[in-house]
Protein backbone atom coordinates (compact mmCIF):
# COMPACT_ATOMS: atom_id res chain seq x y z
CA UNK A 1 0.00 0.00 0.00
CA UNK A 2 0.88 3.71 -0.78
CA UNK A 3 0.93 6.05 2.12
CA UNK A 4 -0.53 9.43 1.26
CA UNK A 5 2.97 10.96 1.65
CA UNK A 6 4.49 8.41 -0.63
CA UNK A 7 2.23 9.51 -3.04
CA UNK A 8 2.08 13.21 -3.01
CA UNK A 9 6.31 13.44 -2.81
CA UNK A 10 5.92 12.30 -6.41
CA UNK A 11 3.58 15.28 -7.53
CA UNK A 12 5.02 17.81 -9.68
CA UNK A 13 3.53 21.24 -8.16
CA UNK A 14 5.84 23.56 -10.34
CA UNK A 15 2.73 24.72 -12.70
CA UNK A 16 0.67 25.42 -9.82
CA UNK A 17 3.80 27.27 -7.69
CA UNK A 18 4.06 29.42 -10.95
CA UNK A 19 0.57 30.12 -10.97
CA UNK A 20 0.70 31.91 -7.41
CA UNK A 21 3.78 33.55 -8.10
CA UNK A 22 2.70 34.99 -11.06
CA UNK A 23 -0.89 35.69 -9.30
CA UNK A 24 -2.58 34.04 -11.50
CA UNK A 25 -6.33 34.30 -10.64
CA UNK A 26 -7.90 30.97 -9.67
CA UNK A 27 -11.51 31.12 -9.85
CA UNK A 28 -12.11 32.90 -12.85
CA UNK A 29 -10.80 32.61 -16.54
CA UNK A 30 -8.84 35.38 -18.45
CA UNK A 31 -11.72 37.29 -19.75
CA UNK A 32 -13.03 37.71 -15.71
CA UNK A 33 -15.72 35.00 -15.63
CA UNK A 34 -16.32 32.75 -12.91
CA UNK A 35 -15.33 29.21 -13.64
CA UNK A 36 -18.29 26.79 -13.68
CA UNK A 37 -19.60 25.97 -10.56
CA UNK A 38 -18.51 21.55 -10.66
CA UNK A 39 -15.55 22.78 -11.05
CA UNK A 40 -14.72 25.18 -8.20
CA UNK A 41 -16.93 22.68 -6.23
CA UNK A 42 -14.61 19.59 -7.13
CA UNK A 43 -11.69 21.90 -6.50
CA UNK A 44 -12.84 23.13 -2.97
CA UNK A 45 -13.19 19.80 -2.17
CA UNK A 46 -9.62 18.37 -3.17
CA UNK A 47 -8.69 21.56 -1.13
CA UNK A 48 -10.60 20.69 2.01
CA UNK A 49 -9.04 17.39 1.85
CA UNK A 50 -5.36 18.48 1.33
CA UNK A 51 -5.54 20.89 4.32
CA UNK A 52 -6.49 18.37 6.51
CA UNK A 53 -3.91 16.02 5.42
CA UNK A 54 -1.36 19.41 5.55
CA UNK A 55 -2.54 19.87 9.15
CA UNK A 56 -1.67 16.24 10.04
CA UNK A 57 1.13 15.50 8.62
CA UNK A 58 2.92 18.99 9.71
CA UNK A 59 1.63 17.61 13.13
CA UNK A 60 2.74 14.13 12.89
CA UNK A 61 6.38 15.35 11.61
CA UNK A 62 6.89 17.74 14.11
CA UNK A 63 6.34 14.99 16.20
CA UNK A 64 8.90 12.42 14.83
CA UNK A 65 11.51 14.99 14.33
CA UNK A 66 10.98 16.51 18.13
CA UNK A 67 11.18 12.90 19.14
CA UNK A 68 13.90 11.42 17.04
CA UNK A 69 16.07 14.81 16.66
CA UNK A 70 17.26 17.14 13.84
CA UNK A 71 17.10 14.86 10.30
CA UNK A 72 19.08 15.20 7.19
CA UNK A 73 17.25 15.67 4.11
CA UNK A 74 18.03 12.96 1.86
CA UNK A 75 19.70 14.32 -1.72
CA UNK A 76 20.23 17.98 -0.48
CA UNK A 77 23.85 19.49 0.16
CA UNK A 78 22.86 21.54 3.44
CA UNK A 79 18.95 21.23 4.35
CA UNK A 80 17.61 19.65 7.51
CA UNK A 81 14.51 18.77 9.59
CA UNK A 82 14.40 20.45 13.05
CA UNK A 83 11.87 21.78 15.27
CA UNK A 84 12.01 25.03 17.29
CA UNK A 85 10.36 25.48 20.30
CA UNK A 86 7.63 27.73 20.64
CA UNK A 87 7.02 29.33 24.01
CA UNK A 88 3.38 29.66 25.59
CA UNK A 89 1.65 33.17 25.26
CA UNK A 90 1.84 34.71 28.55
CA UNK A 91 -1.27 35.51 30.12
CA UNK A 92 -1.72 37.86 33.01
CA UNK A 93 -4.20 37.14 36.20
CA UNK A 94 -6.91 40.23 36.26
CA UNK A 95 -6.81 39.66 39.89
CA UNK A 96 -3.04 39.46 40.91
CA UNK A 97 -2.89 42.52 38.00
CA UNK A 98 -5.90 44.86 39.22
CA UNK A 99 -4.02 46.52 42.16
CA UNK A 100 -0.95 47.26 39.75
CA UNK A 101 -2.88 48.21 37.11
CA UNK A 102 -5.01 50.74 38.63
CA UNK A 103 -2.19 52.33 39.81
CA UNK A 104 -1.28 52.89 36.15
CA UNK A 105 -4.49 53.33 34.59
CA UNK A 106 -7.95 54.36 34.53
CA UNK A 107 -10.78 51.99 34.19
CA UNK A 108 -11.39 53.49 30.72
CA UNK A 109 -7.98 53.07 29.65
CA UNK A 110 -8.25 48.78 31.30
CA UNK A 111 -11.24 48.62 29.09
CA UNK A 112 -8.95 49.44 25.82
CA UNK A 113 -7.07 45.75 26.32
CA UNK A 114 -8.65 43.91 28.99
CA UNK A 115 -11.67 41.46 27.06
CA UNK A 116 -13.70 38.95 28.63
CA UNK A 117 -13.62 35.49 26.34
CA UNK A 118 -17.68 35.32 26.21
CA UNK A 119 -17.50 31.08 25.79
CA UNK A 120 -15.67 31.09 29.11
CA UNK A 121 -17.66 33.37 30.88
CA UNK A 122 -21.23 31.29 30.17
CA UNK A 123 -19.56 28.21 30.84
CA UNK A 124 -18.71 29.64 34.05
CA UNK A 125 -21.99 31.11 34.52
CA UNK A 126 -23.50 27.91 33.64
CA UNK A 127 -21.71 25.60 36.04
CA UNK A 128 -22.58 27.78 38.49
CA UNK A 129 -26.25 27.86 38.17
CA UNK A 130 -28.73 24.79 39.51
CA UNK A 131 -29.86 22.02 37.27
CA UNK A 132 -31.96 22.65 34.48
CA UNK A 133 -31.32 26.18 35.03
CA UNK A 134 -28.08 26.92 32.92
CA UNK A 135 -29.68 28.22 29.74
CA UNK A 136 -32.20 30.52 31.22
CA UNK A 137 -29.12 32.39 33.84
CA UNK A 138 -26.50 32.88 31.06
CA UNK A 139 -29.39 33.91 28.90
CA UNK A 140 -30.32 36.48 31.60
CA UNK A 141 -26.47 37.44 32.09
CA UNK A 142 -26.00 37.88 28.16
CA UNK A 143 -29.29 40.07 28.39
CA UNK A 144 -27.84 42.28 31.17
CA UNK A 145 -24.53 42.70 29.96
CA UNK A 146 -26.27 43.91 26.23
CA UNK A 147 -28.49 46.22 28.27
CA UNK A 148 -25.42 48.14 29.98
CA UNK A 149 -23.41 47.73 26.05
CA UNK A 150 -20.74 45.77 27.49
CA UNK A 151 -20.90 43.86 24.73
CA UNK A 152 -19.59 44.92 21.61
CA UNK A 153 -18.82 42.72 18.23
CA UNK A 154 -15.91 42.75 15.94
CA UNK A 155 -16.10 43.10 12.48
CA UNK A 156 -18.13 40.31 10.64
CA UNK A 157 -15.71 37.75 8.73
CA UNK A 158 -17.27 35.26 5.65
CA UNK A 159 -16.54 31.89 5.52
CA UNK A 160 -16.97 29.52 2.05
CA UNK A 161 -19.79 26.29 2.37
CA UNK A 162 -21.43 24.40 0.35
CA UNK A 163 -25.30 23.90 0.93
CA UNK A 164 -28.13 22.12 -0.54
CA UNK A 165 -30.57 23.95 -1.89
CA UNK A 166 -33.32 24.02 -4.14
CA UNK A 167 -32.87 25.01 -7.91
CA UNK A 168 -33.79 28.58 -8.50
Amino acid sequence: MTLPAEQLAGLDVSAIEEALIVETPLCVDVEGNLLPTDILHNTLTVLKVLEKLSKTFRKELTGEITDRGDQKIEGTPRLWFTTKKKEGREEISALLAGPILRDVFTLEECDQFLKIDKGKLLKATEARAPRGEKKKVSTALMESLRGVGAIMKGDPTYTLDVVPRDAC
